[in-house]
């Protein structure tokens, strides 16, 4: 009997949002969650270079018992993990995966069930420093999807080959042989090399079952924790820590010249202090330079006011000056009409009186208009001496700004500035470089090695041999007990999705739909689906199984948009 689980709408992603939201954080390249929930980030990865080793994050260990990791992944392969698709490899019941392809089959007896398949990986994921396995040997029964010419197919079609010229060929069984397979069809039996074929999706068993019949390989007494890592180059291996191996280097060549490494950087280290010295006292000659000519710009940003008041002033004072001589030669002239009348009074004395006013009158008009005279002159010389005045001033003033803009230009074009951050910018880079170095050195010491240089190794349930790739290639870890199977090692026995807009999209495994990591708001996720709404994915759970977990959230890229119901 089987019970279904339907998880509904397990990620989300509006497409319509191509930003992907970082936060100040990740800038740690490691990441980590325990059992309890907590999240771990750091930079310092160590002791993860041989199998009875306790690796640990920033001190703090993955494998204590109380609260062991979950999973670990390397935020730096961001842009490496789920690019890379290679054109032929085999996936297995669980979701394991060896890029490689398929070129024939062995069998200890003839006639019977092949023992293995030969699988040719380019020598890739063989023990380094040695002489690499010319082909890997797989186990037929634990295959569920074989691709020698990748199609764009993603569903799983049980029972179901596709030829290279594009045809689906339905099959009820199949059997192998040396470099071809047999199928029975509908209507006979009908065999196609392996050239022929595109892909191949072999009738598989309960996945259930297929899974005990790892444990009895990978944990027989249960007590041996599981893990699956996943490559950048398309490898996805589940393994146990009884199955498992590590090294250091990947030579002893490797290990001497990054010894060499080592000691050229403790001489750089050793220097550390007089360099950083010598930067500060450079960056600080380039901040008093700055502050220098900050306070001239904004100087010669700010106008003169002083020195044009003082221009206008003095033309205030010369024309003020200039109307007290005016009032004094008027006074001048009254003064002299004044004593002028006196004598005509005086030699008009003998005239008539009719006489003597008409004359006396006339000379008091005379004086009169030449006063007005001489007041119209003033004038005119005052509206000419201040427009004079003005428009000299006015040159005096645009000379003074002229300057000041000459000055403010000099001072923008200033490469203080530029050089002051550039520095700044080394000097940081330089200090990084520093802080790296010296976990690079304490890293090399002796034979641990570190991640840039750490081999694992996995040896898969589905495979004869053991799988070794470099930890650096590696972008997730994940651990979980033998009783505990992550939901994405079921493959969906329904899958439905409905749009009214968007064509079908599918569902992605352990990423989003944009193949990144799986992250919901603030939180990254080791594993899990991702599909558009609406979506349903049924899953058949196993009568032994207690209980059922899940998770559901909006992908990360929708930022504060977006809602879902499941």
């Amino acid at each position: 009997m089987r019970r279904s689980a339907v998880s509904s709408i397990a990620t989300i992603l509006l497409l319509t949002l191509p930003m992907e939201f970082l936060s100040a954080a990740e800038s740690n390249p490691y990441v980590a969650v325990f059992s309890d929930g907590t999240v771990l980030e750091g930079e310092l990865l160590r002791f993860w270079n041989d199998p009875q080793s306790k690796p640990e994050l920033e001190g703090v260990s993955l494998f204590d018992s109380s609260n062991p990791a979950r999973w670990i992944r390397d935020r730096r392969l961001r842009e490496k993990a789920y690019k890379y698709s290679a054109e032929a490899f085999i996936e297995f019941i669980g979701g394991d995966r060896l890029p490689g392809k398929v070129v024939s089959a062995s069998f200890e007896t003839q006639g019977t069930s092949p023992s293995y398949l030969r699988v040719d990986t380019d020598g890739a994921f063989a023990r380094p420093g040695t002489v690499a396995r010319k082909y890997f040997r797989v186990f037929p029964s634990k295959v569920q999807r074989i691709v020698w010419r990748r199609i764009d197919r993603q569903v799983l079609t049980p029972g179901v080959a596709y030829l290279r010229d594009g045809q689906a060929v339905e099959f009820r069984r199949l059997r192998w042989s040396e470099a071809s397979v047999f199928l029975l069809l509908s209507d006979g039996v009908k065999e196609f090399a392996f050239g022929e074929l595109a892909e191949i999706h072999p009738l598989t068993g309960d996945p259930w079952e297929s899974y005990y019949d790892d444990l009895a390989v990978l944990s027989p007494n249960l007590k041996e924790s599981l893990f699956q890592f996943e490559s950048v180059d398309g490898l996805i291996v589940t393994s146990s820590s009884g199955r498992f191996q590590a090294l250091g280097y990947s030579s002893l060549e490797e290990q001497e010249r990054l010894g060499r490494v080592r000691e050229t950087l403790k001489g750089q280290l050793n220097n550390f202090e007089q360099h950083n010295k010598a930067a500060l006292e450079r960056i600080k000659t380039l901040e008093r330079k700055l502050d220098e000519e900050i306070k001239k710009q904004a100087a010669a940003d700010t106008p003169d006011k002083r020195q044009e008041d003082k221009l206008r002033e003095g033309t205030v004072r010369y024309l003020s000056q200039m109307e007290k001589r005016h009032q004094r030669r008027l006074e001048s002239h009254d003064r002299l009409t004044a004593s002028q009348e006196k004598t005509r009074l005086r030699q008009l004395k003998k005239l008539p009186e009719d006489k003597r006013k008409a004359q006396l009158e006339a000379f008091r008009r005379d004086r009169l208009r030449q006063r007005e005279q001489l007041e119209r002159q003033n004038a005119d010389e005052v509206r000419r001496t201040r427009a004079q005045r003005q428009q000299q001033d006015q040159r005096r003033i645009e000379k003074i700004r002229a300057l000041k803009r000459d000055q403010l230009k000099r001072a923008k074009k200033s490469k203080t500035a530029e050089q002051l951050f550039s520095q700044v910018d080394d000097y940081n880079d330089w200090r990084a470089a520093m802080e790296k170095g010296k976990a690079r050195v304490e890293m090399l010491r002796g034979d641990q090695g570190g991640p840039e240089t750490w081999q694992h190794m996995a040896h898969p349930a589905w495979s004869l041999d053991p799988v070794w790739t470099p930890f650096n290639k590696i972008h997730t870890y994940s651990f979980f007990k033998p009783e505990e199977i992550p939901l994405s090692r079921l493959y969906p026995v329904v899958f439905k999705e409905r749009h009214f807009l968007a064509k079908d999209a599918g569902w992605r495994l352990n990423r989003n739909s944009r193949n990144a990591f799986l992250a919901s708001a603030s939180r990254a996720y080791g594993w899990g689906y991702a599909v558009h709404a609406y979506s349903e994915l049924h899953f058949d759970l196993h009568p032994l199984v207690m209980a059922f977990r899940s998770h559901l959230g909006l992908d990360r890229r929708v930022g504060d948009g977006g809602c879902a119901i499941g």
